[in-house]
């Protein structure tokens, strides 16, 4: 099916309905995800309505309104991760949705994360369709934030989540390890798989990229990037202590860390200067989006050392695309997407990391192949085209299943 095709077929859909229980648009995985996944829609031909969260930078799509569930009195951050502000933040979602139901007519409800508890019921209370947008294992999530684990809860969230697949009428899954999981639990159900590979175009000329490494001291420096938040699955500690002998090896090398807020950072400075790396790591804060692009290619090396989970990180798909080697550890978040021939792939401790590191930086014929397979798998399976076409095609297969 063409995209034109999908589109003129989109466009006769009508409204859509999105949840989105995250503060879009925030620089971090799953309000990313949404974004794209508005974008793609609104290209396709349709128009949406999106409830989420009241916090995050505005967007402006054609063909999209943004519906900002009510804001508590001193909220200013929504952490990652399960939390009682989510809790409250997610019934006031279910006041909205039902009052846009009763006031609009819509073809179908998308929902995102856990907000497919909510759509589930306003599904078949108003007879329509619903997509299940998956970006995670809510059973997994449970695990990663230990303060909510218990044997007990984590079984009743296997059984709430398998429930919530099979009240879905299609699924997007984003990598091959929850396509797999949602086989298992109903292997009838129409789904695809949709990487989280569309990425924002940012300044990308060489005056921008000079004008970066001046203004971070970075000129005659070789360049480690990592790029994301600071939550401990990502393994930003393990970064941090695999730069150690990098840095006594090669003293020009730099470890530049895009990401985290002003507390995160003041106690990673402090832990830099103890181990006596302050010289060599460069704390660069949170950005936009659109500035992401710019440190990605004035890079040498692309860390990613994501230590838990099986998801595959957004950024490794920014990663590619940028066309530099990737160093990542050898678990299956990455390995179900990499391999030894577009990247370095190194076990989860210091030593190994750093060595691989290392290895790239002093290797400039190794760093320019690894980069360049890199972006080959970019161009050749995750392309803004595919993007776009599976989107369209999970939307078909929704339409097939209702």
């Amino acid at each position: 099916m063409s995209a034109n095709m999908s589109a003129k077929t989109s466009a006769s859909r009508g409204r859509i309905l999105m949840l989105a229980p995250e503060p879009v648009l925030q620089p971090r995985g799953t309000p990313m995800s949404v974004y794209h996944r508005l974008r793609a829609l609104s290209a396709l031909g349709y128009t949406i309505d999106l409830i989420t969260y009241p916090l995050g930078a505005p967007i402006e799509i054609p063909g999209v309104r943004v519906i900002r569930v009510w804001k508590p009195w001193g909220l200013a951050r929504i952490k990652i991760g399960p939390s009682a502000p989510k809790l409250l933040l997610d019934a006031f979602m279910i006041f909205v949705a039902f009052g846009c139901l009763l006031r609009r007519r819509y073809a179908a409800i998308h929902s995102h994360e856990e907000a497919v508890f909510i759509a589930a019921i306003l599904s078949r209370l108003f007879r329509l369709p619903h997509l299940y947008d998956m970006h995670s294992s809510l059973a997994q999530q449970l695990d990663n934030w230990r303060q909510w684990y218990a044997p007990l809860v984590r079984g009743l969230a296997h059984r709430m989540e398998a429930w919530a697949i099979g009240q879905s009428d299609a699924l997007i899954t984003i990598c091959p390890a929850l396509t797999e999981y949602v086989q298992k639990v109903a292997p009838q159900k129409p789904q695809i798989t949709i990487e989280n590979a569309a990425t924002i175009d940012g300044a990308s000329d060489a005056a921008h990229i000079q004008s970066l490494r001046a203004k971070h001291h970075l000129d005659g420096c070789q360049t480690v990037v990592y790029t994301g938040n600071f939550e401990p699955y990502q393994g930003l500690e393990l970064l941090l202590e695999s730069f150690v002998p990098v840095f006594k090896v090669r003293p020009q090398a730099r470890l530049v860390i895009v990401g985290g807020r002003d507390a995160e950072i003041a106690q990673k400075r402090a832990w830099a200067k103890v181990s006596g790396v302050a010289e060599g790591i460069v704390f660069v804060g949170t950005v936009a989006p659109e500035a992401v692009q710019g440190y990605l290619l004035l890079a040498d090396v692309l860390a990613s050392p994501r230590i838990t989970g099986t998801n595959t990180p957004l950024k490794l798909y920014a990663y590619l695309k940028a066309g530099k080697p990737i160093v990542a550890t050898d678990l299956y978040t990455h390995t179900q997407v990499l391999t030894p021939e577009v990247s370095r792939l190194a076990q989860p401790v210091p030593e190994a990391f750093g060595q691989a590191l290392l290895d790239v930086l002093s290797d400039a014929s190794l760093a320019r192949r690894l980069g360049q397979a890199g972006r080959e798998l970019a161009d050749r399976k995750f392309s803004e085209t595919t993007y776009r076409e599976r989107v369209a095609k999970v939307y078909e297969l929704l339409w097939s299943a209702a």
